[in-house]
């Protein structure tokens, strides 16, 4: 039998700790603005008929003007009962990110959660707030979302959203 020193011990402990640390990281993360990889020759100008996915009723107001009438799956996308998106759209010609995430969700009903809405043609703008507000039905997997959402880099610059959202089937 072969025996092992205390340093040894501890250190096979610590890589097997940082294995699940790293495995837990990769899995939860906090809200970011979500983007789709475009291909280098695709602009993210699109009509919103060509989109793909699910209807939604989604109008924004401020500093992003339109209406997203339909969804399609982002590029880490989720639905659940805390968290949707990014679902992607088009507003007014251009694709846009909307995801939330209500922490306190534990089924059906209308929670404060935080929202977050970013065009995809820039990584470097998003509008974000945590006193929006987002109805699950009971599917859960649609609802409806109400809030003043901020410019995370100019508080300044503001946009509003309401209307009912529609997650895009997980497959």
């Amino acid at each position: 039998m072969q025996k092992y020193g205390i340093a040894s011990v501890i250190a096979g402990a610590l890589v097997g700790i940082g294995i699940i640390i790293a495995v837990v990281l990769n899995h939860v993360q906090p809200a970011q603005p979500s983007q789709v990889k475009e291909d280098a020759n695709q602009s993210s100008k699109t009509a919103a008929s060509s989109d793909s996915g699910v209807p939604q009723d989604l109008s924004f107001s401020g500093e992003v003007s339109g209406h997203m009438t339909n969804g399609r799956k982002g590029d880490t996308y989720a639905c659940g009962i805390t968290a949707a998106g990014p679902i992607v759209g088009s507003i007014d010609g251009n694709d846009y990110s909307f995801e939330f995430r209500a922490l306190t969700a534990k089924g059906p009903g209308t929670y404060k959660a935080y929202v977050q809405v970013g065009p995809l043609s820039d990584k470097n703008t998003s509008y974000g707030s945590d006193t929006a507000y987002i109805t699950i039905n009971a599917d859960q997997r649609s609802g409806k979302v109400e809030g003043q959402l901020h410019d995370l880099k100019n508080s300044g610059k503001t946009i509003a959203i309401s209307g009912n959202w529609n997650c895009p089937p997980d497959f």
